[in-house]
């Protein structure tokens, strides 16, 4: 067959090798993104299943701590009504929330407009930004005038890094820096500006921030029965704004579904904000699909030498069956005329 050619034949084994190297990027790529992973990692060794998901909230909605006490409370109750066995310490869900604004911020050096995200929760636990110095905040801190700040912000305060214990002012009030953390570095936290001044103070301290700030509630939940995670973590946000599910977000089948919606990509139908990690986790489920969708283009010609292949390998077999039929044939005409041959000379 001339498509089976010794050219054609390297081509393929090229474009095959192409695809395959799609696909393991798509793979990688994401994987930076240590926002959209704290269900891998709340899992840890055991088997059971987990989902994450973040409840981006409309644009004015206050996240009230009440709020999520009471959620908690409620996705308990069900997890408990669920066949989902506890882990032995008993904790069985994951959160943090934040609020986002700006906010002025003064130090040794000066005054400096900054991004501010009050935080509360495990936040983060689910953004495990490197420590360049000092401690992150956390949901049992004691002392909730402190703060931390991202390494710019840090630089341009004090010019240095190891400020761990010295005092910040936000409007009237004073704070403790509590650590310094890294600012993000990866192509798609990048691309969707994570290069702005940032620090980080308790949920209580929200009010300090102005600007019409993005809130959002981050959850990993255990799913014992497919699907339901998803009805726990969309009763009651997905009310009050968007619901995301970022488990398997980068995964193939997420990536041809986002193939699938290319049409209606950039259709708003809500008036949702994200926040800096959801669009940089948007900007790579984007790649991700755009890498596979690739590598599948790189198969085609593949598959269709394969095709050739298994077409050509049919004819030939069937040939070999015609020519082993007829063969199997006269090997039993030609027995059979030599057992006539003997009952005659007999």
């Amino acid at each position: 067959m001339k498509l089976l050619k010794r050219g054609n034949l390297i081509a393929g084994g090229v474009s095959l090798l192409l695809g395959l190297a799609l696909l393991l990027v798509a793979v990688l790529l994401p994987r930076p993104l240590q926002s959209q992973y704290q269900a891998e990692r709340w899992a840890g060794e055991s088997d059971k299943r987990y989902k994450q998901f973040s409840c981006v909230l409309a644009p004015g909605t206050v996240l009230e701590p009440t709020a999520v006490y009471s959620f908690r409370e409620s996705a308990l109750k069900k997890i408990a009504e669920s066949d989902f066995e506890l882990p032995p310490d008993g904790s069985a869900i994951c959160d943090a929330w934040s609020a986002g604004g700006t906010l002025r911020v003064s130090g040794e050096r000066g005054s400096f407009d900054a991004a501010g995200l009050a935080v509360g929760g495990r936040f983060f636990d689910f953004h495990p930004q490197t420590l360049l110095s000092g401690v992150y905040l956390s949901e049992t801190d004691l002392l909730k005038d402190r703060v931390v700040l991202d390494e710019q912000l840090a630089w341009m305060l004090f010019g240095a890094y190891d400020v761990a214990g010295m005092s910040v002012t936000i409007g009237e009030q004073e704070f403790r820096v509590a650590g310094v953390v890294a600012q993000a570095t990866d192509r798609f936290t990048r691309a969707a500006g994570g290069q702005t001044p940032t620090i980080y103070l308790n949920y209580e301290f929200r009010t300090l921030l102005t600007g019409d700030g993005v809130a959002s509630y981050e959850t990993v939940l255990p799913d014992p029965v497919k699907g339901f995670a998803k009805s726990v973590a969309e009763d009651p946000f997905a009310k009050q704004g968007l619901v995301v599910q970022c488990t398997d977000r980068f995964s193939f089948a997420g990536s041809m579904r986002r193939c699938a919606a290319l049409l209606s990509q950039g259709v708003r139908t809500s008036s949702v904000v994200f926040p800096l990690w959801e669009n940089a986790a948007v900007i790579a489920e984007t790649a991700c699909a755009i890498l596979r969708a690739l590598a599948l283009i790189f198969f085609v010609f593949p598959a269709v030498l394969l095709i050739a292949a298994a077409v050509q390998l049919l004819r030939r077999g069937k040939g070999l069956l015609r020519r082993g039929g007829r063969a199997a044939k006269e090997a039993l005409l030609n027995a059979r005329d030599r057992r006539r041959e003997r009952r005659h000379t007999s």
